[in-house]
Order: C-alpha cells, then sequence, then structure tokens
C-alpha cells in the first residue's frame, strides 16, 4: 500500500473509523507479517458492509471478512468465573512465537477463559491460496481444517448464581456457595462487576478507563483476590482441628475476657 494514510482518510468517509481503531490497526501493522491481513474495525453493521460493497473498488487490498467471536450471554453474571479473552498484547505475542498462537489475535485472559485456554482454544487450519497479480484467489492449493477445543463443564448452579449476584445488591462484596460433600463450587460472585464482552473486540480507551477509574473497582475478582480479616468466623475451623489431632475434647470451654472498642462507638 503506497499511501495507507490517503486510503485510511478516504475510507473513513465510507465507514467510520474511530482514533482507537486507527491506533490499534497501526500498532498491528507493525506486529504483523507482510503476508497476514490486518483487522481494521470489527462489528460493522449491515449498512457499512452494504456501503463498501458499493465501493469496493475504490479501496484495493481492503476487504470484509466474517470472523467468530466469544459472547457471553450471562454478562457480568459470571463474569468473575468465565472471566474473558482479550487480543494478545505485544508482550504475549513475543512469548508466543513459534506456537499454535502466533497467528492468533485472542486469548484467555482471566477466570475459567485463561485457566483453561490450551484446552478451550483447539488447533487452527488454514488454507494455501494460489492468487494472481491483483492478489485475487485462483485456486486452493492445500487446506487444513481447524480442530476444536475441548468442551468444559462448570458446577455452577445458575439459579445460586443469581442469587448471589443479586444478593450483593451492586455493593461491594464476594459470595460462594460450596457443596461440602464434594467440593463443587456451586455460586461465585463477586460485586460489582463488569460486562466481559466489553474486551472480546478490544475495549476502548475511554470504556478501559472508565473500568480503572471506578472507586468500587469492578475488574478486582473479590473471590479471588480480595483479603479479609476472617474474625470469629475462624474459630469452628480451630475447633475442629483441635478436636481432629486429639488437642481437645467436646466438652472443653473457652472463657473469652478479651475486649475490643471501636473508635467512634461507645
Amino acid at each position: 500500500m503506497h499511501d495507507m494514510q490517503a486510503l485510511l482518510k478516504s475510507l473513513a468517509t465510507v465507514v467510520p473509523l474511530s482514533g482507537d481503531d486507527l491506533r490499534r490497526f497501526g500498532q498491528a501493522l507493525k506486529e504483523q507479517r507482510s503476508f497476514q491481513s490486518v483487522p481494521l474495525r470489527n462489528h460493522l453493521s449491515e449498512d457499512e458492509i452494504a456501503r463498501f460493497a458499493i465501493n469496493r473498488w475504490r479501496f484495493p487490498g481492503v476487504e470484509i471478512a466474517p470472523y467468530l467471536r466469544r459472547y457471553y450471554p450471562q454478562g457480568a453474571l459470571t463474569a468473575s468465573v468465565v472471566g474473558y479473552v482479550g487480543s494478545i498484547d505485544q508482550r504475549e505475542a513475543e512469548k508466543l512465537q513459534g506456537t499454535p498462537y502466533a497467528d492468533m489475535s485472542q486469548i484467555g485472559k482471566s477466570g475459567i477463559e485463561r485457566e483453561y485456554e490450551k484446552l478451550l482454544r483447539g488447533v487452527p487450519g488454514y488454507e494455501l491460496v494460489e492468487v494472481n497479480a491483483d492478489q485475487r484467489p485462483l485456486r486452493v492449493l492445500e487446506r487444513v481444517p481447524p480442530r476444536p477445543g475441548e468442551n468444559l463443564y462448570l458446577t455452577l448452579d445458575m439459579h445460586l448464581q443469581n442469587a448471589a449476584y443479586a444478593g450483593l445488591r451492586g455493593r461491594a462484596g464476594a459470595a460462594v456457595a460450596v457443596d461440602p460433600r464434594n467440593g463443587q463450587v456451586l455460586a461465585l460472585a463477586s460485586s460489582p462487576s463488569y460486562d466481559p464482552n466489553l474486551f472480546v473486540g478490544g475495549i476502548s480507551e475511554a470504556n478501559y478507563k472508565a473500568l480503572l477509574d471506578d472507586p468500587h473497582h469492578p475488574l478486582l475478582n473479590r473471590v479471588t483476590d480480595g483479603t479479609y480479616l476472617p474474625g470469629s468466623t475462624v474459630k469452628p475451623f480451630e475447633a475442629v482441628a483441635g478436636l481432629e489431632l486429639g488437642l481437645r475434647t467436646p466438652q472443653y470451654t473457652v472463657d473469652s475476657v478479651g475486649e475490643w472498642h471501636i473508635p467512634g462507638l461507645p
């Protein structure tokens, strides 16, 4: 492309391009290899697709291509468990060179998506295509189909998950329900939460700044990353440990005479 800036300026009159779109494109253009396509904008509307189709002849080397993307139907409700996928950053790209990830644009960033990334991602396929001087495809020389990732089944009970999240009423806090018979996690809620779908196509600077600047810290998983004083809730566990180790009997009693005064209260 001889004059990329002129092409982008002209293209923006047909398909609107934001500053975030152009910054992401410029960064990706530096990192991608010469034969790889570089995404410029995602989530085009039907009207935008139609306008581009009419004007396509004006933009050699630019095309609209379908792609698969993650969608999280439960949104903020399960964000603390499922997490999200996002664009591979420069640091990750350097670490992933020479791996099947090298030609991928998304990777698990948090939660289940990150922990089980290798199981969920599958193996990408490819096509080796012969093209003419205008880069028009002539024939497919080789095709290797992709292999899907594994299915992962969680133990969440969505009725309990809804109840736990709703019970927090948007206040800062965490709620967990575990089946004592087998350790299965039935509910895990962190509040306030966020919509993981914001990250899938590349979150805008404005949205990301809003999440970071939020005084309630919605990106903090208060279940796994929060720190809390156990208070008296630790006492039953200490009692069980004493009984298990034979250091205490069921008849043992403790006369607590300690006090703690909260400043400002009588």
